[in-house]
């Protein structure tokens, strides 16, 4: 593979194990590791468990995979995904998988991968079978699956908040600050301004679905941003490291908070 290449990645879902609130961070997340040249969801399409897919699908142009269900659990998606693992593997058409489940059964399919060449990042639960984590490359918990994330957003969020960033506006924020990013990773934010002019017609940050640039980054939490050094800076982080408040005069780090601290410095 050329080094001046992104991976091209097989982002695989399993749609009857991995909810779809978390498809926004899930394809955030891919974006930072490569490009995801395929995107597919399986799961029975009949039932209403794995039907909220739907939207995310058309969402995230991810082709929908139906794999009919016997019995209830008999893991018809889970033979589809690998199978069509397997034949992305030997096509050589991807440099890598995205492995969305918690389930453990996708173990041997993640060593196999791996004994293969290939980089496998998996995303799920917190809670995600241990097996299956250590079996990939890199495991990304998601935390819109954490059921403490969940709780401590229903209590703590306030009714007026606004909504996740568009799909799109987030594709855009990943790329704009990975592609000016310094050898550290971090980004200038008046640069990556210059940048979003120059790839949206028309750009504004209320484009973005926020009153600045600097709270559209926190907003699609992926992002450490400095505002008070100069014109400001961000950089990318791992989702679940992305909960970070400002640095102050007396404290030049940045430090770990809580996620409603970081929605309200945010708003």
């Amino acid at each position: 593979m050329s080094a001046s290449r992104p991976k091209r990645l097989a982002v695989l879902i399993d749609g009857e194990n991995i909810s779809p609130r978390a498809a926004d961070e899930i394809f955030a997340a891919a974006a930072t590791r490569g490009v995801a040249k395929v995107r597919r969801v399986f799961g029975d399409w009949q039932r209403s468990a794995v039907g909220g897919w739907r939207d995310a699908a058309l969402k995230w142009a991810v082709e929908t995979i139906h794999q009919s269900s016997q019995s209830r659990g008999d893991g018809a998606a889970d033979v589809g995904m690998a199978i069509a693992a397997m034949d992305l593997l030997y096509s050589g058409r991807v440099d890598g998988f995205c492995l969305a489940s918690g389930d453990g059964d996708f173990t041997p399919l993640a060593q196999r991968l791996r004994t293969a060449g290939l980089p496998v990042y998996g995303f799920g639960p917190p809670q995600a079978a241990a097996p299956f984590r250590l079996a990939c490359t890199e495991f990304v918990p998601l935390t819109a699956l954490s059921g403490a994330h969940a709780r401590s957003a229903k209590l703590k969020t306030p009714s007026a908040a606004l909504p996740p960033l568009d799909a799109a506006a987030v594709e855009l924020l990943v790329n704009a600050v990975a592609t000016t990013a310094g050898p550290e990773g971090w980004a200038s934010l008046s640069v990556l301004g210059q940048r979003l002019r120059r790839d949206m017609v028309g750009y504004r940050a209320q484009k973005l679905g926020a009153s600045s640039l600097a709270k559209a980054l926190r907003r699609a939490g992926l992002f450490e941003v400095q505002t008070n050094l100069g014109s400001g800076r961000a950089r990318l982080v791992a989702p679940h490291l992305a909960e970070v408040v400002e640095p102050t005069a007396q404290d030049p780090q940045p430090a770990e908070t809580s996620p409603a601290s970081v929605h309200a410095a945010a708003l």
